[in-house]
């Protein structure tokens, strides 16, 4: 899990302000947010389709996308511990029970404009976007270790911000088509900040919420649906009350994972209390296990959360780093060192051994040498 930093004063008293603001925070304007989105999160950029594709995937192309502040900096690029988090693009708060919060913020490096992002041939029309970060606290804390209640709320979050854009609460000359939703967690996958769940709310559909929508179309049956009929039971590897997690049996790195609804949902805002508190345990435990198998398999943690919402239907990838591609999967034959029954196997005796853990105990269990020694031998079976 995360190795708290040493926090200065200055960090302190940095969190301490942002805390009493979000305290403090009113009924969010939106027409006024985008004013100031288009005043200070501007990023001149262009996109291309690759014609080869049938779901038209886009290259967004933004040059300024380089000033972002990241991890290999050698420097903390947290925004909270260092004072860089832009009241003015504020939107919405929780209180934690721990007295931390929980909040949404436009994102000042985003890649998307509400305005202009056009196509280099001229031959798809203009792509527009918005972009917002959905911090789970404003503690150094990462999921995995926050009480399953409080990281609940980094859906109501989300939640609140699909009503109020897609609901059209602010007068724009556009609509939104899609949420997408991810969470990553690591150097390689581009983190640039501890934490954040990265909200876009975007006028053309991505790729793979257009793979969902030819799925459904092609088979008359949601992707997911057709999953949870189709892929094994015995790769089932943990239950909630109202979301399972399952390894698919076509995956194609090791230790990836599909988290699903047991009914069909299509946004995060359609989720009763009870399944966003199933939804808050199975990505917290995921992300949980992985922080620890990660490191015992000599692997740079690293992973993303990837959301698929809307018509398609809900569901969730977990897609860690976990085997470096080479040539064959460039060309688009994967070669997986590990079979969905082997990490199948190794997530369930992971969740039997540590899964009672409770999210504070998590903090103190860090990927020590003795720590990866005894997952290996555990469950990895080493």
């Amino acid at each position: 899990m995360t190795i708290a930093p040493e926090v200065s004063n200055s960090e302190c008293r940095y969190r301490e302000d942002l805390e009493r603001h979000l305290s403090s925070l009113g009924e969010p304007d939106f027409e006024e947010m985008f004013r100031r989105m288009r005043e200070k999160c501007h990023r001149p950029c262009n996109y291309a389709v690759d014609p080869r594709f049938g779901n038209s995937p886009r290259v967004v192309f933004c040059p300024e996308r380089r000033k972002r502040p990241h991890v290999y900096e050698g420097r903390n690029p947290c925004p909270i511990c260092n004072g860089d988090v832009d009241k003015e693009l504020l939107v919405t708060a929780r209180r934690l029970s721990s007295g931390a919060y929980a909040f949404a913020q436009a994102n000042s490096f985003s890649f998307l404009n509400p305005d202009e992002t056009f196509d280099l041939m001229g031959e798809h029309g203009d792509f527009r976007g918005i972009n917002f970060l959905a911090w789970p606290t404003t503690q150094h804390k990462d999921i995995g270790e926050m009480p399953y209640e409080d990281h609940a709320l980094s859906f109501d979050l989300i939640g609140e911000l699909e009503q109020r854009i897609f609901n059209g609460k602010f007068h724009e000359p556009f609509g939104f088509k899609c949420c997408q939703v991810v969470k990553n967690t690591g150097g390689i996958t581009g983190n640039h900040l501890h934490g954040a769940y990265h909200v876009a709310f975007v006028s053309r559909f991505p790729q793979n919420i257009r793979r969902d929508f030819d799925f459904l179309n092609q088979t008359e049956e949601p992707f997911i649906s057709w999953f949870n009929r189709k892929n094994p039971k015995g790769l089932v590897v943990r239950d909630y009350e109202t979301f399972s997690v399952a390894v698919p049996h076509f995956m194609k790195r090791p230790l990836e994972a599909i988290i699903y609804p047991k009914d069909e949902r299509e946004w995060i805002g359609d989720l009763d209390e009870q399944e966003k508190l199933d939804l808050s345990r199975a990505t917290s435990d995921v992300s949980y296990a992985l922080s620890l198998l990660m490191p015992a398999k000599e692997l740079q943690l690293d992973f993303s959360l990837v959301f698929h919402t809307g018509p398609g239907k809900m569901y969730i990838e977990v897609l860690p780093s976990s085997q470096r591609p080479g040539g064959f999967e460039r060309a688009g034959l994967y070669v997986c060192e590990e079979s969905p029954v082997m990490s199948a196997r190794i997530y369930r005796k992971f969740f039997e051994t540590y899964g009672k853990d409770s999210p504070g105990n998590r903090y103190n269990k860090m990927p020590s040498p003795e720590v990866r020694k005894e997952i290996r031998i555990d469950v990895l079976g080493e």
